[in-house]
């Protein structure tokens, strides 16, 4: 009744019999013959299952197993014999179906919810296997699933299947963005500088620029080594002083010249996560104006310190005073023509102001960061993003800097990244050949292999050998080994 009903949409309102004006007829004097079966709606009911695309062979698989679960048979027994009237007197495993029984009926020996198949426990990872065979998505997997399966708890199946899912994982999209973590603002000028290395028509030069004042300085370089970086820091802090700390790239700010330099100086050296450009923005920022000006003064001839000088007297973005003004309390004279007035010296603080633009920046970005701030610990499965790709690895330490963390890689080698490089692993761990190199294989495809495509002869010494496939082993004629993820030292 309910099926032929659903095309209807009822409203059912109360009115008590004093209210009835006219008496139906229809309620007081019921027909006493027997009526039949309505023909219709067992046609409703069997055409369920009577088209329902499946293989015989799998329709058997489905019967047998429905038939064997503890849960499905107690389910199936109550669809026949009638439910309990409370929840308590029915059998544990069938518990979870209590709140749909009422839309659960047996046809051919299948348990169908409305128009979905319950799948019994057995069958539930092979079916997970074919509904993620496109290697889609959770929500799509999910709806994909919905359409004609059912079994209690089957999102959160799925969701955790897909996530160890290892060839998902390996070619997954980038993390989200998370909130915005910005550099102090310091109090003193070149109190903190940030540095980067420019090359353009292939030359090298070094780029600093104040944290506070936004001054910019460029200075060609002979070379990339740590000798020419120190020699090219040292020009500059004779005019300036030395800075209480400078913020880099690894490259070459992380060689020991560099940290012995910064040692004799009383500075402190801060490094980015290498391939995360953005922590160093301020030095990016200005290696891209450094460029546009080398690249705009080759064409027309201007001399790259000219243009340099009038780029530190220019006013900064929001603000009305230039960088010159904010480290020098005065306008540096140019070939521009200016009052006396203008070069008169003048005490600029600019913090408050500053702070200002970075919250409303740092509030932009937040706009657009939907990962939330993630944390790791030693020891925790993780992969990292090299390339395109997604390769797995485990948490050796935390590094002082933000967002920063040493990581031991699968197969040897060791690197630091940043966590918009990592996040959290629940595949099981890839095998490894004797080179490192990694081999995807599950359980059933390894011995499928072994059964199928492995003709290398077997040592009956080590019955290991047995379930590895040749690819995950070297033999010779003594004996065979084999390496393995689990075997591989992790300690730092």
């Amino acid at each position: 009744m309910r099926l032929k009903l659903l095309r209807f949409q009822p409203r059912v309102e109360y009115l008590p019999g004093k209210y009835m004006h006219i008496a139906d007829l229809l309620s007081r004097q019921c027909l006493g013959d027997h009526v039949e079966d309505d023909p219709e709606m067992t046609e409703v009911v069997h055409e369920v299952t009577k088209y329902i695309p499946m293989s015989e062979t799998i329709k058997a698989d489905l019967i047998k197993e429905t038939a064997l679960d503890p849960g499905l048979s107690a389910v199936m027994k109550y669809c026949r014999e009638g439910w309990p009237l409370t929840k308590n007197k029915i059998e544990p495993e069938a518990k979870p179906y209590w709140q749909i029984r009422m839309d659960i009926f047996v046809e051919d020996n299948l348990i169908i919810l409305e128009d979905r198949i319950i799948v019994p426990v057995k069958l539930r990872k092979p079916v997970l296997k074919k509904l993620h065979t496109a290697h889609l998505g959770i929500d799509k997997t999910k709806a994909r699933a919905r359409q004609s399966l059912y079994w209690p708890g089957m999102s959160n199946d799925i969701t955790n299947f897909i996530k160890e899912c290892r060839a998902c994982e390996r070619h997954s999209a980038n993390n989200y963005r998370e909130p915005l973590i910005p550099h102090e603002i310091p109090s003193l000028r070149f109190q903190k500088v940030g540095v980067d290395i420019l090359n353009f028509d292939s030359k090298d030069y070094l780029v600093l620029e104040d944290y506070l004042s936004k001054w910019l300085e460029v200075k060609p370089l002979p070379s990339k080594s740590s000798k020419a970086v120190i020699d090219a820091l040292r020009s500059i802090f004779a005019t300036h002083g030395n800075p209480q700390q400078i913020f880099g790239d690894n490259n070459p700010l992380n060689s020991s010249e560099c940290h012995e330099f910064a040692r004799s100086i009383e500075c402190d050296i801060k490094t980015s996560s290498p391939e995360y450009a953005r922590s160093n923005g301020l030095a990016e920022k200005g290696v891209h104006i450094a460029k546009q000006m080398l690249k705009k003064c080759k064409d027309d001839g201007t001399h790259i310190l000219d243009a340099l000088k009038e780029y530190n007297n220019t006013p900064l973005t929001g603000l009305t005073v230039s960088p010159a003004q904010i480290l020098m309390s005065r306008a540096c004279r140019t070939v521009i023509p200016t009052l006396k007035k203008h070069l008169e010296p003048k005490v600029v603080l600019v913090k408050a102001l500053l702070k200002k633009l970075q919250d409303k920046v740092k509030a932009q970005h937040d706009l657009r960061a939907r990962r939330k701030p993630v944390t790791f610990q030693q020891g925790d499965d993780v992969v990292v993003r090299r390339g395109k790709k997604w390769q797995k690895g485990k948490i050796v330490r935390r590094l002082s800097e933000n967002r920063s963390y040493v990581i031991n890689l699968l197969g040897g080698g060791q690197l630091r990244r940043n966590t918009w490089h990592i996040k959290h692993s629940k595949t099981k761990p890839d095998r490894v050949d004797a080179g490192g190199n990694q081999i995807v294989l599950d359980a059933e495809e390894m011995l499928a292999n072994l059964k199928a495509n492995d003709s290398v002869t077997r040592n009956p010494r080590n019955p290991l050998c047995n379930f590895v496939p040749a690819a995950c082993r070297t033999v010779d004629e003594h004996s065979a080994t084999y390496v393995s993820i689990w075997s591989t030292n992790y300690s730092e």
